[in-house]
């Protein structure tokens, strides 16, 4: 295998394995983010209802702290976007698949009859791809920025 053709095979394999361990943890952290607020507004809900129970002062400042931590774990979600982040990261890694895809299909022909050119365009949409999703990312903070700013 030359050179060339084992430096885009890895650099696939390494984008790939980047992509899913970045993919998971943004899947976790929307997911966790996503529940924690949930529960928490429940209770908040509860416990504004449980007002005439005994121990009052209590119950109303738990109550106060639960939606103070809903008010900033929302914030935070908005700030960081984990799913939209995921969704992208999904995208990206079922792209980064195709590309391995096609590169293996090409090493299918055999070393002597491969043409750089089918290497270079797997290559050049390799760059491509990374390119959209970090220009993605950098348009998703500019959003952030700009409405936390107004």
């Amino acid at each position: 295998m030359s050179e060339r053709t084992e430096y885009l095979k890895t650099k696939i394999e390494n984008e790939i394995t980047a992509f899913r361990r970045r993919r998971r943890e943004y899947k976790r952290k929307s997911i966790f983010i996503k529940v924690t607020i949930s529960v928490l507004a429940a209770l908040t809900t509860i416990l504004l209802g449980l007002q005439g129970l005994p121990p009052n002062n209590v119950i109303q400042n738990v109550t106060l702290g639960m939606s103070a931590t809903i008010t900033l774990l929302t914030s935070l979600d908005a700030f960081f976007n984990h799913r939209t982040l995921y969704l992208r990261y999904t995208a990206t890694t079922a792209q980064l698949y195709d590309l391995r895809s096609d590169l293996e299909y090409v090493l299918t022909k055999g070393e002597a009859q491969i043409n750089e050119e089918e290497l270079d365009n797997i290559f050049s949409r390799l760059r491509s791809l990374l390119e959209e999703t970090g220009s993605d990312w950098i348009k998703a903070r500019r959003e952030v920025k700009s409405e936390s700013a107004t």
